[in-house]
């Protein structure tokens, strides 16, 4: 269940065969300068940043445990043009950092072992598997990591009938 409102939103699931509840909540920041994955999240700052939110979102938000709730900054990253150099090859976020708004990261980076994998079989040496995988995997990566932007630019805003609904595939 995704709950949507003022350039936020809360993205909630089930896990361990349904005995848990996931959340991931989303909130725009014009300024953020931390890149961490444990940041503590105090739990009156996060309670607080989703209060308007309707009151089933509210209860379970209620349940988050201190020191289980934790904050990073999601940032665009430039789109890298080689990825790889002599017998070095980037794949996944490494190569085309992907915003988690498609659903599309973990994927792509399985994508790109398969792919690299066939290039490497195909091709004589390391450096014309990489180029042909980055010729091979480029679009593709690319048009992911730009509908990815597109869609979060659509879930930050504030949500209309025409701006949620998926007017390009995927």
């Amino acid at each position: 269940v995704v709950a949507f409102g003022q350039g936020r939103h809360l993205n909630r699931y089930l896990v361990r065969r349904g005995e848990l509840l996931n959340f991931v909540a989303v909130a725009r920041r014009d300024q953020w300068e931390a890149e961490g994955w444990n940041i503590p999240a105090p739990l009156d700052e996060f309670r607080a940043e989703f209060s308007s939110f309707d009151e089933e979102t509210r209860t379970i938000i209620s349940h988050a445990v201190q020191g289980q709730v934790f904050k990073w900054g999601l940032f665009g990253r430039p789109w890298l043009e080689e990825w790889s150099c002599g017998r070095v090859v980037l794949l996944g976020d490494a190569a085309h950092p992907m915003l988690p708004f498609l659903g599309q990261g973990a994927a792509n980076a399985i994508e790109d072992a398969m792919i690299l994998t066939r290039c490497l079989s195909a091709e004589a040496t390391p450096e014309r598997a990489f180029a042909l995988y980055q010729r091979s995997r480029q679009p593709r990566a690319r048009e992911a990591t730009e509908k990815a932007a597109k869609r979060g630019e659509r879930y930050l805003g504030e949500p209309k009938t025409d701006s949620l609904k998926d007017n390009e595939a995927g």
